[in-house]
């Protein structure tokens, strides 16, 4: 009975981990820098809340 546990114990730690390998997919390369910003106004009435005036008119056309 020690023998089937032992066994079984020694399957787990060398087969699953190495099995987990074979079927993982190749992480395809990010450019975490390549990106771009779109910014879009949608609505005819509305309200910027911010903590100085300034702050409040950037990005917006005047």
């Amino acid at each position: 009975m020690k023998s089937l546990a032992l066994i079984s114990a020694l399957i787990i730690v060398f087969l699953l981990p190495s099995a987990a390998q074979w079927t993982a997919k190749p992480v395809e390369a990010f450019d975490p820098y390549k990106y771009s910003i779109e910014k879009n106004i949608e609505c005819q009435n509305g309200a910027v809340v911010s903590a100085h005036p300034l702050a409040s008119k950037v990005g917006f056309p005047s």
